[in-house]
């Protein structure tokens, strides 16, 4: 009842606010008489008229009725301070972006104005006295920075705000004994305060150009706390019952991923950011976009490690000047296929969920193999397009893998079940079988379990037949195999081809009866050699 009454008493006062929006603008446009005011106080003037009306809204809309229960000063004098504070911050950043700060306004002005702002603001959430010095000391230390850009200043204002937002976690958030997905509170409120403190301190080094390489270290810390953080908090929501109330919204997933990647954009075409830091920390932020996919798979880390190894030798790689290709040493090239392949085996589980999650159940088991194929060679193709283009050999090896996994996709052919899917106890939850418990695919067998073998449902082994067919049929149409193009060597290769499908239809047709399997197997041979040699 008094978290209602609040919020009506924000809907009445948001009318007040705008009323006295439009008679602060209606100020701020008249001019003293027989006072000059100089052009840039004037644009000041002028933009503060039109974001005015915008921050009287934000603060009825959003601060009193979104975060009332943190406003902890009673009414009236929540308004004045929450008001205050905001309409001086809105002066301070106007006055900063129209370069009024320093010329038409004074700094230390600026400076006795901020720390004002911050006292009312710190008031207003409920800090109590014997602790405003920390906000104080933050607001004192971003004044002098902005004046002396000192990192000692600036050094200050980064103590000062950590400890005014742990306290802020502290007393709102610590107290609470609950679980957020599969972590406690206390280890969200401990992220939250990790992640910002590079925060604080990276906007003060950018500006003093100092410590480039640090800033990609701070930068990537922040990433990779974020995303365990919204990884944890978005998908909280969906371990429980429906109907809940959604913790962490999905735009702000996209939101924070789009902030991350353009502030990166943005620091590296200033040169405060190295290159490496701009590919990774971008490629985690966009990684992160796949937890709205299957939220309680937790996919972020997967895909995030695929990513990074495909994305490796694009951005590792460059060509030398005047020249179109890219050079690398044979044991270069080999480490990167192994980082992708085993990139795509510690991925293999996600790739379970995403394929369980679009086919709406179990999947076959030759459905996710094929799948895990077709996902290992979409991952070497910017290695092979990077750094082997001028290879056809490597091309037609990638392009092979792909049709490997689509063949398998779609002809779905028995795995066998040798050990069973338990994982032993190992480090870092590494699993050395295909499958674990939580991730068995659908089996052949499994169907002769459920149905009997009176309907015809059986393993159907021969299909590898098939498999291995398409693949010498590949072989011989790549021009890998040598004198592929003589008439002997297609002979060969397609009384292969023919007696690998005469077999599967043999086994599959006619199983136990070995005449007419013969004469299957020799007729498929006869049929492919005179297709091939027309």
């Amino acid at each position: 009842q008094a978290a209602h009454s609040r919020c009506s008493d924000c809907d009445e006062s948001l009318p007040s606010l705008l009323r006295l929006a439009l008679r602060f603008c209606r100020l701020l446009g008249t001019e003293p008489s027989g006072c000059s005011i100089s052009p840039a106080l004037r644009a000041l003037q002028t933009r503060l008229c039109r974001s005015y009306v915008l921050a009287a809204g934000f603060e009825g809309r959003v601060v009193f009725r979104a975060f009332m229960p943190f406003i902890k000063l009673p009414p009236p004098w929540n308004y004045v301070a929450v008001t205050g504070a905001l309409v001086g911050l809105l002066i301070l950043g106007l006055a900063h972006m129209t370069g009024a700060l320093g010329t038409a306004m004074d700094v230390t002005v600026a400076g006795s104005c901020l720390l004002l702002c911050t006292t009312a603001g710190s008031l207003a959430v409920g800090i109590p006295f014997h602790w405003l010095p920390a906000p104080m000391v933050a607001a004192c230390g971003l004044a002098l920075y902005y004046d002396s850009r000192s990192l000692q200043e600036y050094s200050v204002f980064v103590l000062g705000a950590f400890l005014t937002a742990g306290w802020v976690v502290q007393h709102h958030f610590w107290f609470l004994d609950l679980r957020v997905g599969f972590v406690h509170l206390h280890t969200v409120c401990k992220l939250a305060l990790a992640a910002l403190l590079p925060a604080l301190m990276v906007p003060g080094l950018v500006l003093a150009h100092m410590g480039r390489q640090f800033v990609g270290v701070l930068m990537l810390v922040q990433a990779e706390l974020v995303c365990v953080l919204e990884e944890q908090m978005f998908g909280a929501h969906h371990h429980e019952e429906p109907g809940s109330e959604i913790m962490y919204p999905a735009y702000l997933v996209i939101a924070t991923s789009v902030a991350g990647v353009a502030a990166c954009q943005a620091l590296h075409a200033i040169w405060a950011l190295p290159r490496w830091a701009n590919w990774v920390v971008s490629t985690l932020y966009v990684a992160k976009l796949s937890m709205l996919v299957v939220p309680e798979a937790y996919l972020v880390l997967p895909t995030a490690l695929l990513l990074l190894t495909a994305g490796a030798p694009v951005y590792m790689y460059q060509a030398e000047a005047g020249k179109r290709r890219v050079r690398i040493r044979p044991a270069q090239g080999l480490a990167h296929v192994l980082a992708t392949l085993i990139a795509v085996a510690l991925a293999r589980f996600a790739v379970f969920d995403v394929v369980q999650w679009t086919v709406l159940g179990r999947p076959h088991e030759g459905v996710l193999l094929g799948v895990l194929v077709m996902v290992a060679a979409a991952a070497l193709m910017p290695l092979v397009v990077t750094c082997y283009s001028h290879n056809q050999t490597a091309m037609r090896l990638v392009l092979m893998i792909g049709v490997s996994g689509l063949l398998l996709a779609m002809l779905q052919p028995p795995l066998p079940r040798i050990g069973g899917a338990a994982c032993p106890q190992l480090p870092f939850a590494l699993c050395p079988r295909l499958w674990d418990e939580r991730h068995v695919p659908m089996h052949d067998a499994d169907d002769v379990a459920i149905w009997g073998s009176g309907l015809g449902r059986r393993e159907h082994w021969p299909r590898w037949l098939l498999m291995t067919a398409a693949g010498v049929g590949l072989l011989g149409l790549s021009g890998a195999v040598p004198g592929s193009r003589s008439a002997f060597v297609r002979l060969l290769v397609a009384a292969a081809v023919g007696w690998l499908v005469g077999d599967y239809l043999a086994l599959e047709i006619v199983p136990g009866q070995w005449i007419l399997q013969v004469l299957v197997v020799a007729t498929s041979m006869i049929v492919v050699a005179f297709i091939t040699l027309l």
